[in-house]
């Protein structure tokens, strides 16, 4: 397939948007969860993240992000999920 026909199959696909909620989570929770790690202490000394961290990830819902509001979860989309993922990543590799 030619580099001009996958150009033009990706028009047809519109640009991921994060809601106002979604951005809002990944603005707020997701850096205040980012604040609450410091990696070199989760890889040398706990192995595992801090008991605080793991509170605030269960209390803020990060754990049920894609489940549906209706069963208790935020129902983000996968492209918002994928954003948080990719922050988390950011400051532990954990």
């Amino acid at each position: 397939m030619s580099y001009a026909l996958l150009s033009l199959l990706a028009l047809a696909y519109p640009v991921p948007r994060l809601t106002a909620e979604e951005q809002s989570f990944l603005d707020h929770e997701c850096a205040e969860a980012c604040r609450r790690v410091d990696d070199w202490r989760v890889a040398h000394e706990l192995q595992d993240l801090p008991a605080e961290a793991w509170r605030y990830i269960k209390e803020k819902g990060f754990v049920g992000m894609i489940i549906p509001k209706r069963y208790g979860g935020l129902e983000f989309s996968a492209y918002a999920h994928s954003q948080v993922v990719t922050r988390l990543s950011t400051r532990c590799a954990a």
